[in-house]
């Protein structure tokens, strides 16, 4: 038994468990007994102290039926997920929400009380519906950044500053920003059936890390956009050393550029007169014409 606990205590502290400490009573409870020498009096004495001995009996066993079960990890998986839940307010709130709300105080208050092993139902009944309102919420905002990923994607793949560019130049540069090693290698498929599965996924990108990434969507089109610009110009350099007299070109002056994104400006706007339209038109003639009179070179996305 003294062995047993011991092993208990380790895994508690391992992992956290908030398990009530009958486990630290083993020795205290079994030391008198076994350390007298007396048959007589050490039976006299386990009989004494046998509802002690049986509650520690009956710890230890529920202890082992609870690991065997294997509820140990799935509970530290919980703890795992609701931790991301807390941490998206809006998951709590509309009538769901507040359903929500209460199952995450049932389950805080069987973890205040340890009571863990007995009220492992209870426990995972409030878990679970917490679990899956995280879930959906999880999976709104993947879908929306792969989305999101794969149309800026396709947007530079169709772009003029891309497709003039050689094509052994293209895959190359695709690969850098959205290769497995760049920051928008968001994988499309992912697995969240399952609470450990769902745990992964949060634990490679966090749902705070996928809306940041979404917001920041322009500003990595404008980096792709401009490492087109600077393949470009390394690819006229060389064709002009390829072309010439195995001369260097002279330099020519750079020339800043301001890009304007059409898909930015006019996206979701709606016109219901000629002259809405042509307010809005007329604005970013305005604004062109301004890049080009202060000496960009204005490139339309």
């Amino acid at each position: 038994m003294v062995r047993e606990a011991e092993k208990v205590r380790q895994r508690v502290d391992d992992l956290h468990l908030p398990l009530p400490t009958t486990y630290r009573q083993a020795e205290p409870v079994t030391q008198p007994a076994t350390s007298l020498r007396d048959p007589v009096a050490c039976v006299r004495q386990f009989l004494e102290d046998r509802a002690s001995w049986k509650e520690i009996e009956g710890f230890l066993a529920a202890y082992e039926q609870f690991v065997e079960y294997k509820r140990d990890v799935a509970f530290r998986t919980y703890v795992a997920i609701l931790a991301y839940a807390r941490a998206c307010p809006s998951l709590f709130e509309g009538v769901e929400g507040g359903r929500a709300q209460e199952a995450l105080a049932e389950f805080d208050a069987v973890v205040s009380a340890r009571e863990i092993m007995p009220k492992w139902k209870t426990l995972q009944e409030a878990a679970l519906p917490v679990i899956d309102c995280y879930r959906t919420f999880y999976r709104t905002e993947l879908q929306s950044c792969v989305t999101a990923i794969a149309s800026l994607k396709r947007e530079i793949e169709d772009a003029y500053a891309f497709t003039r560019l050689e094509e052994s130049r293209r895959p190359p540069l695709l690969s850098t920003h959205f290769g497995p090693a760049s920051p928008l290698a968001v994988p499309a498929k992912v697995s969240l059936e399952t609470p450990a599965e769902l745990l992964r996924a949060s634990e490679r990108r966090k749902i705070s890390e996928l809306q940041a990434l979404r917001m920041a969507i322009p500003g990595y089109r404008q980096a792709i956009l401009e490492h087109c610009d600077r393949e470009w110009a390394e690819q006229e350099k060389r064709a002009g050393v390829a072309n010439g007299s195995g001369e260097q070109p002279q330099p020519q002056p750079k020339v800043q550029v301001f890009r304007l994104s059409m898909r930015e400006r006019l996206s979701g706007k709606r016109f219901v007169t000629q002259a809405e339209f042509d307010a809005v038109w007329n604005a970013l003639a305005e604004e062109v014409a301004a890049q080009l009179t202060a000496g960009y070179e204005v490139v339309i996305d």
